[in-house]
């Protein structure tokens, strides 16, 4: 089959984001994909709020020691996997799309005041995972462990805590909860040079399997699906700054399993110890074959094709009193 231009698609981006897309420059692969994918997700959305549903909804922060101790009496009774699972059917509420149930995942982030001690934990949703790339750093292992690593937020950067009321120091550590069927990995390669005030491209490889087990990424022992993933895709970028270069894609086929490179034009097979280089940029992990590979599709009523691991019985009377508040505001 003969190439193809996307004079279409770029025409549609530049609608989308016309400050990326005007004239023919190149652009942030990464950045392209993060407005499709929102773009696609809000057009496939099935599960808009209503304006009158935004104060009935459930909070997603447990902000431990405040408002009398409810949501930390909740995660007691029922532990950290049920109030996971609240924040996800609120989530849920605004969000129902096909993007949801392949590419969405939930982390869990803790924010604690070091002058009060006081945490607030959330459970967030996320579309994609971007990993700190460094000079030394030689394994997406390693990325991920950047990734999960206790921060200190101090200076422009401090937090302000409800219960002090000001801005204070403070520790944020951020864990993953769930994944999803798809995992899309962003390999953060572009910095900032302080001396120079240019942008710099950082080079070194990044080794990553083909086949790999992320068990030991996520925090939560709960899952419903095996942690091993494949990898089925990696963008490329090749050259030695952010504002120019050349974009590969490797592809696996879902068939004979054979990777292939797409090289503008020139589409050819690709050995597996050449996938990964040293261009690795955007890097797309599948969930590997299970016996049912069919993608559970979720809605706040259908608590089962959640991603948590909770009684039914347990969370229907919330996902009910949910039901009942959205056809109040309505």
């Amino acid at each position: 089959a003969a190439a193809t231009a996307p004079r279409g698609l770029h025409a549609a981006c530049a609608e989308l984001a016309p400050w990326l897309f005007a004239g023919m420059e190149q652009q942030d692969a990464q950045e392209c994909l993060m407005i499709l994918l929102d773009a696609l997700n809000d057009d496939l959305n099935l599960s808009a709020p209503r304006p009158s549903e935004a104060s009935t909804l459930p909070a997603p922060s447990l902000d431990f020691g405040l408002r009398g101790g409810g949501e930390e009496v909740l995660e007691k009774e029922r532990g950290e996997e049920f109030v996971a699972a609240l924040a996800w059917m609120r989530h849920l509420c605004g969000q129902k799309s096909v993007l949801v149930d392949l590419l969405q995942g939930q982390i869990r982030c803790l924010t604690t005041c070091l002058e009060c001690r006081h945490t607030s934990k959330v459970f967030d949703p996320i579309m994609y995972m971007s990993l700190p790339v460094s000079k030394k750093t030689t394994s997406i292992e390693a990325a991920f462990s950047a990734y999960l690593a206790e921060e200190r937020l101090g200076g422009d950067d401090r937090w302000r805590c409800p219960r002090c009321a000001r801005p204070v120091d403070s520790t944020r550590k951020i864990d993953v909860w769930k994944l999803p069927p798809v995992l899309v990995v962003h390999l953060k390669r572009f910095d900032f040079d302080r001396r120079t005030f240019q942008p710099v491209k950082i080079s070194s490889k990044v080794e990553a399997p083909l086949r790999m087990d992320l068990s030991n990424v996520v925090a939560t022992p709960q899952h419903k699906e095996p942690l091993i993933y494949d990898l089925v895709g990696v963008v490329d970028h090749l050259g030695s700054s952010a504002g120019g270069g050349h974009y590969t894609a490797t592809c696996l086929h879902p068939v004979d399993r054979q990777y292939w490179r797409f090289d503008d034009s020139c589409v050819f097979p690709a050995q597996d110890d050449s996938v990964i280089t040293n261009n690795a940029y955007v890097l797309f992990y599948e969930r590997a074959p299970a016996p049912d590979r069919r993608l559970r599709r979720q809605s706040t009523s259908r608590p089962s094709a959640w991603p948590h691991v909770v009684r039914d019985s347990a969370i229907r009377p919330h996902v009910q009193k949910l039901q009942r508040q959205r056809q109040r505001g309505g």
